[in-house]
């Protein structure tokens, strides 16, 4: 392959078990593999001579009877899922043991070819021979593309959490309600983080349409975003809980009451 790729700042990156990032670090990453360019194994199905392409420099230019035309190359896993596999350096491709012809495309390029492919690939796999590899569903890659306006309210709210928080005076229980437990997926540790930002109200009556009435217990000293007095204390959250924050399951109180203990954080 004539063409290299310098992906050091990503690799470094996926140096780091998932586990173990900090948010700062996945949104690092996340930002970063939205602009690098990749390396993608491909099948040419155009008519292509072969012999005759060993024999150009470098500079020469080739003209393929009605253009080049290729399809990304597939892999499937033990459950027969189709997997498109990308590599950000050659050693990476090398490792994989994948013996066919490659090209360099821009990520954002890769994720509008996709666009158009969304049955045929179930998912993609970056480094797929690396301890850290990365892999998610194609409509994950592809959305990551286009979420520029959400992407921006929510940059604008993770500064807002970094730049404006408060601390707590004293203990609070806050609330929100979903229509299912906002951790409804039973964790053996019993450590639960949320992701993304937190919306909470001192109410517990508040947006009552949802069922399910969650209960934070959020101890004196935490940071959190304050908006101040709700322009409308029925429809708007006073509060907003940075993401990676955790918490323990308490007890369900009632069939549709469940308490969480917050008991640290890794934002700030």
């Amino acid at each position: 392959m004539k063409e290299s790729v310098d992906n050091t700042k990503l690799n470094n990156l996926m140096s780091i078990h998932p586990e173990d990032m900090s948010y700062c670090q996945r949104e690092d990453f996340l930002e970063e593999l939205k602009q690098v360019r990749l390396i993608m194994p491909m099948e040419i199905i155009s008519c292509v001579d072969f012999e005759n392409l060993t024999q150009l420099k470098v500079g020469d230019s080739v003209k393929f009877d009605g253009g080049l035309r290729f399809k990304p190359f597939k892999l499937k896993d033990n459950q027969d899922n189709v997997i498109l596999p990308l590599f950000t350096d050659e050693n990476e491709l090398k490792n994989s043991n994948i013996d066919t012809h490659v090209m360099v495309m821009y990520s954002s390029d890769i994720a509008d070819m996709l666009k158009d492919l969304t049955d045929e690939f179930d998912s993609i796999a970056l480094n797929l021979s690396n301890e850290y590899a990365i892999s998610m569903p194609v409509m994950t890659f592809i959305n990551l593309f286009n979420q520029k306006e959400e992407n921006s309210i929510l940059k604008d709210v993770l500064h807002d959490l970094k730049e404006h928080y408060i601390e707590l005076h004293e203990n609070l229980a806050l609330y929100c309600r979903t229509d299912k437990p906002y951790f409804y997926q039973k964790k053996d540790d019993n450590v639960y983080t949320n992701k993304m930002p937190l919306n909470l109200h001192f109410s517990s009556s508040f947006n009552e349409e949802d069922e399910v009435l969650n209960e934070f217990l959020i101890p004196e000293g935490t940071k959190i975003l304050f908006l101040g007095e709700a322009i409308d204390p029925k429809t708007n959250y006073p509060f907003i809980l940075a993401p990676f924050n955790h918490f323990q399951f308490i007890e369900k109180e009632t069939e549709y009451k469940y308490v969480w203990e917050w008991i640290g954080e890794d934002f700030y």
